[in-house]
């Protein structure tokens, strides 16, 4: 379970769905395997639409799929189709083109040829023919070119390139010559850079070096992103704090920048591949849960409603969804008796239009945010629910991200009729030491908090 990078308040910022919530990346990079399994196993349809779902609810607006195994680009077709996202098509090929197999990589344009004609021109951003492939460029770019010529003489007009990395292409500007320009760019590979500058390694070092070679052309960065596991590249540190600080750097030098197209890197763990490092490039490096037990996937309506209520609350879409899932006679409170003893301005307990005040009011002193939800735990006989999530905060005017780590208790009301049941009560147990941390970077740039301010980033010394 997932959140992202969000903006307005503390709790505002850091609830909204998953994470890119102000998404500005083009398209995300799927794999036609599972997130985590320890083997290549082929996606179904229902997990391709879950993919589609998924990345059109985080404000993505293409899928880049690497191959046609697996009857892949049927499927993620399909399910884009329904979602109302494009493709950025891919034929695979590493090795040099003289020892592909012919009639298989026939096949692979023929399978597209019929895509093409079965989901429209429009649902295709562009065709990309190999991934790095370690072959000459003048037989990288004569393949591109023959199916090209093939495509079009057939009606099937979709753009047409190759993917190599952004070294590669600025030191081949032959790599060029077709519709546009796909690139990967991964910091952490390349840039001898903190995650804290992957967007500025994107978009300050390898889109001119990339525009200088190809003037004129369209640039699509067809994959960047940061790992979380395994070793250190230099100043290079894989973590899920350092993933999660590329991404959103990237994501915000994206909003800055529109004249490259950028896909992020990816949507789930590939534990086949050969390192840790490899294995680890989806957001925040969550592997999937396992399957679910006969009960769990049986749950109750109440179970359900309960579940979905706290969710919410975790991943709103707004203000006004907040608001929306809270009883008219709400409260919002702290918990931790001996920290509120200490900090008069936690005391409050608020009423919705308080508990809106405190949102808005901290909005101003939060730059950009992601979070998790590490855990949720549901009593229907006691409607309760216990939440457990991380909230990676980065003040306004400033680089350092903090983690707050907390837990929230959460009651519903009792009414009767299920649907009808809301949130009564929100009680929020900070992390004191990351909240003081928040404030001492706040007030070293903004200079005191205003007094109508409340919650944590009004601690000081813990």
């Amino acid at each position: 379970m997932h959140s992202t990078i969000t903006i307005a308040s503390i709790i505002l910022l850091s609830f909204a769905p998953a994470t890119f919530g102000n998404n500005n990346f083009a398209g995300l990079a799927v794999s036609n395997s599972i997130g985590g399994s320890s083997s290549y196993s082929c996606r179904s349809q229902a997990q391709w639409k879950q993919v589609a779902n998924d990345a059109k609810a985080q404000g993505f607006k293409a899928l880049r799929i690497l191959g046609f195994d697996c009857n892949a680009l049927d499927m993620a077709s399909s399910a884009a189709a329904a979602a109302g996202l494009q493709i950025m098509a891919g034929i695979f090929a590493q090795s040099q083109f003289a020892e592909l197999c012919v009639d298989s990589f026939s096949n692979d344009v023929q399978t597209f040829r019929n895509a093409y004609n079965k989901y429209g021109a429009g649902r295709y951003i562009g065709l990309t023919i190999g991934n790095e492939v370690a072959d000459s460029v003048g037989n990288i770019m004569a393949k591109v070119y023959d199916v090209r010529g093939y495509l079009g003489s057939v009606g099937v007009h979709t753009p047409v390139s190759t993917v190599h990395t952004w070294v590669e292409i600025r030191d081949n500007p032959q790599l060029c010559g077709a519709d546009f320009v796909g690139a990967n760019a991964h910091a952490f590979y390349d840039g001898g850079v903190g995650s804290g500058q992957a967007g500025d390694f994107v978009f300050k070092t390898v889109r001119p070096a990339l525009q200088k070679a190809c003037p004129g052309k369209k640039i699509y960065i067809t994959e960047t992103g940061w790992p979380s596991r395994g070793a250190n590249n230099g100043k290079a540190v894989p973590s899920i704090a350092d993933e999660r600080n590329a991404l959103l750097n990237i994501n915000c030098a994206c909003r800055d920048d529109t004249s490259v197209s950028v896909f992020a890197f990816e949507y789930d763990d590939q534990l086949w591949k050969s390192n840790d490092n490899e294995r680890s490039f989806g957001p925040e490096g969550v592997t999937p849960p396992p399957p679910l037990s006969d009960a769990s996937m049986n749950p109750s309506i109440l179970y359900k409603k309960l579940l979905y209520l706290t969710t919410k609350h975790a991943q709103p879409s707004g203000l006004e969804e907040i608001l929306a899932i809270r009883s008219s006679d709400a409260i919002h409170a702290w918990g931790h008796n001996y920290l509120i003893s200490r900090n008069p301005l936690l005391a409050d307990r608020m009423d919705n239009e308080a508990f809106k005040a405190h949102l808005l009011s901290t909005g101003p002193y939060i730059g950009d945010s992601t979070s998790k939800v590490h855990a949720v735990t549901i009593d229907e006989y006691q409607r309760t629910a216990v939440l457990h999530m991380s909230y990676f905060l980065r003040p306004a005017k400033s680089d350092e991200i903090v983690e707050q780590d907390l837990i929230w208790t959460i009651k519903f009301t009792d009414d009767e009729d299920v649907e009808k049941i809301l949130i009564k009560e929100t009680v929020e147990f900070i992390d004191a030491a990351a909240s003081s941390r928040l404030g001492e970077i706040i007030r070293s740039i903004h200079g005191e908090i205003a007094e109508n301010v409340r919650g944590g980033i009004t601690l000081r010394g813990f």
